[in-house]
């Protein structure tokens, strides 16, 4: 748990963070209609992203990062928020020893009851904090142009930490996430914040994605800081366009060669979209079978960018198409 972050919640000016709620608040109400390619604010791109992930839309929460971003830590943060990362047999950047077929069963039966149990339709936003809460003041001058140079090592101009609260189930969680601007538009940049790693929290290790379990003494924080926070996510966009990932393979070919032949067109064309078109991934994530790779390499695998998932519903199926693509 966070030791003493209860205390850190109580700070000088209160004043001040009830109108940064509000003024948040009034932003991201204004900007309810949006696509997300559209987002002028950073409070914007971190809302659109808990709105895919309470509708279970990976797509959606693919969309709320830029090019070239930290979305592969999604399904780390995933795992962790459906308890699976807490489970004694699981230990984050180790594999996990299979000794046969009922020892496979057994772990993704435990795996998949995580998922099933956990209730992402009934996440709760409570409210953005402020990174000063954490400071009891203005951040140094040194951790400032710390942000500087690594928005700009990633073409944006600016960098910028958001913290916000949420509850799933009984539980609560408090989310680092680093947005970035580039050509004015604000996208998610990290899962896991530059701001948690400078304040060397004890409970922010590898495995949480940036995400932090608040404890019983952290729940009594003041309410009336979240005064005013939307009793719901504003409606994310779920079922327009701007969440629908096309279709990243093609239909499949009659014969291995013609298969072969298209990459090679592709890879003389110099078109990456058509060479990785020619490998199976939907398909590969519709048929993936996490029982028989277990058993077939005596392992099952929890690395930091590659979390092994059973495809248990729509939105692992989509990280499993995600992450097979990033492979190619």
């Amino acid at each position: 748990m966070i030791r003493g972050l209860s205390s850190l919640f109580i700070i000088n000016s209160r004043k001040s963070i009830f109108s940064f709620c509000l003024r948040c608040i009034r932003k991201l109400v204004n900007a309810k209609q949006r696509r997300n390619e559209e987002i002028y604010e950073p409070e914007e791109a971190v809302l659109s992203y808990l709105a895919g992930l309470k509708e279970n839309n990976f797509g959606h929460m693919l969309n709320t990062f830029g090019e070239g971003n930290g979305a592969g830590d999604i399904p780390l943060q995933y795992a962790y928020l459906c308890g699976i990362t807490k489970m004694p047999e699981i230990a984050i950047g180790q594999f996990i020893p299979i000794s046969g077929s009922e020892d496979a069963e057994k772990l993704l039966e435990q795996i998949t009851l995580k998922i099933e149990e956990t209730d992402f339709g009934g996440l709760e936003f409570l409210g953005f904090l402020s990174p000063e809460t954490f400071t009891g003041g203005s951040l140094p001058d040194t951790y400032q142009q710390q942000l500087s140079a690594i928005a700009k090592a990633n073409g944006g101009s600016e960098l910028r930490n958001i913290l916000a609260a949420i509850q799933i189930d009984e539980n609560k969680y408090l989310l680092f996430i680093d947005t970035i601007k580039r050509d004015g538009r604000w996208f998610n940049f990290a899962l896991g914040s530059t701001l948690a790693k400078e304040l060397k929290l004890e409970e922010f290790e590898e495995g949480t994605a940036g995400t932090v379990r608040m404890d019983t003494k952290d729940e009594k924080m003041p309410k009336k800081f979240l005064d005013g926070t939307p009793d719901r996510l504003p409606e994310s966009a779920a079922h327009t366009s701007a969440s629908v990932q096309p279709r990243m393979e093609s239909e499949g070919f009659g014969t291995p060669q013609q298969a072969a032949s298209a990459y090679l067109e592709g890879l003389e064309a110099h078109d990456l979209e058509q060479m990785s078109s020619t490998f199976s991934i939907e398909n590969y994530a519709e048929h993936y079978d996490l029982q028989a790779f277990s058993e077939y390499y005596q392992a099952c695998f929890f690395m930091k960018q590659d979390v092994s998932l059973p495809p248990v519903n729509s939105f692992v199926k989509a990280m499993i198409g995600y992450e097979r693509k990033n492979r190619l």
